[in-house]
C-alpha cells in the first residue's frame, strides 16, 4: 500500500543549519588533519577535496523542495569524485553521505514504492563508493556501507509510518469533530423549530377559535404568534450565522447574540403559558454561575421537555424544578398528561436523544419516562464539574 504523497517543502532554517554545520565540520577536519584525514595512507589534502567536501554537505541546506534528488545526488557525487581522485574522507562527509543523504531520500519519497527504490539506489551507490576506495578491502567495505544504508532506511521507514499513523488519527479526529458539529446543529435546529412551531400552531388554533367571539378575542393570540415566530426566526438566524462563521477562514467576524440560558427561562415559560399550558418554575438551593455550555444545555432541556408536553402530553399542568446542590444541578420537568402514551407518540425521537447527548457531554445523567404519579418526567443531573 503506498504511503501518502508528501508535498514539496520550502527551504527551512533547520536544513540550512544542518548543511552549513556539516560543511564547516568537514572543512575543519580537512584543515586540521584530524580523524580519517590524518590516517596512514590517506591522500594529501588538495583543492579537489575541499570542493568534494562542500559538494557532499552543502546541498543538504536546500534539500526541502527535492529531498530524493538531493540525497541521491550527494551519493552520486561521492561515487564520481572517488573515481576521479582518491577521497580524503571526513567524519562529517561520511555522516552526510551514508546517514543524512540516505535518510533524506527515503523519507522524502512520495510513496512506499518510491522509498524502496530510493533505498536500493542508495544501497548501490554507497556500495560502489566503498569499492572505489583503494584503502579498504572492496567486498568488506561494500557490505559495511550497505549495512549502514539498510539501517538508516529502516529508521526512515519507521518515522514515515509513524507520521502516516498520526495523519490518519488527525483526519479521524477532524471527521469526528465535523460529525459532532453536525449533531449539535441538528439538535439546536430541532429544539428551535419544534418549540417555536408547536407554540405558534397552538396559539393560531386558539386565534381561529376566538374569532368566533369577535376579532378582539383573537388579537392577543395573534400577537403571541407574531412574538414567538419572530423570536424563533431570530434564533434560527443566529444559529445559521454562527455555523457559517465557524466555517469561515477569513473576513471580519460575524457578531451574534449570546446563546439562551437561565435568564431566558421565564420568557420560555411565558410562551408555553401563552400556548395554554400552565407551567410552574420551582428553584431550591443556592444558585451559582454556570458555564455558557451548561446554561444552554439547561435551557434546551427545559425547552424540549415542555415542547413534548405541549405536542404530545395533553397535560393540564407542568412543573419545572431546578435543584441546586453541592454536587451539581438537578433539572426536572414533570407534567400530569398521558405518561406512557405520550412517550409512545414521540417514538423516542430526536428530541429525547438530543437531550441525552447534551447532558452526557457535560458528564451528567439523563432519564426520561412515565412519572410514578402519572404524566411524563424528564430528569437530568449536571455534575458540579460542568458548572
Amino acid at each position: 500500500m503506498p504511503w501518502p504523497i508528501s508535498s514539496p517543502r520550502a527551504v527551512r532554517a533547520g536544513d540550512l543549519a544542518l548543511g552549513t554545520a556539516l560543511c564547516l565540520a568537514a572543512f575543519v577536519e580537512l584543515g586540521t588533519g584530524v580523524g580519517q584525514v590524518g590516517e596512514p595512507g590517506a591522500p594529501p589534502v588538495n583543492g579537489w577535496h575541499w570542493l568534494v567536501a562542500a559538494g557532499t554537505t552543502l546541498p543538504l541546506a536546500v534539500r526541502g523542495p527535492a529531498p530524493v534528488v538531493t540525497g541521491l545526488g550527494i551519493q552520486v557525487g561521492a561515487v564520481v569524485s572517488s573515481l576521479l581522485n582518491p577521497p580524503a574522507e571526513t567524519l562529517a562527509g561520511g555522516v552526510s553521505i551514508f546517514v543524512v543523504a540516505t535518510y533524506t531520500a527515503a523519507l522524502g519519497a512520495r510513496s512506499l514504492r518510491a522509498s524502496v527504490a530510493a533505498g536500493l539506489a542508495s544501497l548501490l551507490l554507497v556500495s560502489l563508493y566503498g569499492v572505489t576506495d583503494p584503502r579498504y578491502e572492496a567486498v568488506g567495505s561494500a557490505v559495511a556501507n550497505a549495512l549502514w544504508v539498510g539501517l538508516v532506511w529502516c529508521v526512515a521507514a519507521t518515522v514515515r509510518r509513524t507520521r502516516e499513523t498520526g495523519e490518519r488519527l488527525a483526519a479521524a479526529r477532524a471527521e469526528l469533530a465535523v460529525e459532532a458539529e453536525r449533531r449539535r446543529v441538528t439538535r439546536d435546529m430541532h429544539d428551535l423549530v419544534a418549540h417555536g412551531l408547536s407554540v405558534v400552531v397552538l396559539r393560531a388554533r386558539g386565534a381561529v377559535h376566538d374569532l368566533a367571539g369577535g376579532p378582539a378575542g383573537a388579537e392577543e393570540a395573534l400577537r403571541d404568534v407574531d412574538r414567538v415566530a419572530s423570536r424563533a426566526l431570530a434564533d434560527m438566524r443566529r444559529l445559521l450565522a454562527a455555523t457559517a462563521e465557524e466555517g469561515r477562514d477569513d473576513g471580519p467576524p460575524v457578531v451574534t447574540p449570546p446563546q439562551p440560558g437561565l435568564a431566558q427561562l421565564e420568557d420560555l415559560l411565558a410562551d408555553v403559558r401563552g400556548a395554554g399550558l400552565p407551567v410552574e418554575l420551582r428553584t431550591t438551593g443556592e444558585p451559582r454561575p454556570l458555564t455558557a455550555g451548561a446554561e444552554l444545555a439547561v435551557f434546551r432541556l427545559v425547552q424540549e421537555s415542555l415542547t413534548n408536553v405541549v405536542r404530545h402530553g395533553h397535560a393540564r399542568h407542568a412543573q419545572v424544578c431546578l435543584r441546586w446542590r453541592a454536587d451539581g444541578l438537578t433539572v426536572e420537568v414533570v407534567d400530569d398528561g398521558r405518561g406512557a402514551a405520550a412517550e409512545a407518540s414521540t417514538g423516542g425521537g430526536r428530541g429525547l436523544l438530543g437531550m441525552r447527548e447534551r447532558v452526557e457531554i457535560l458528564g451528567g445523567r439523563f432519564e426520561a419516562g412515565p412519572a410514578a404519579t402519572g404524566g411524563f418526567r424528564t430528569h437530568a443531573v449536571i455534575p458540579v464539574g460542568a458548572l
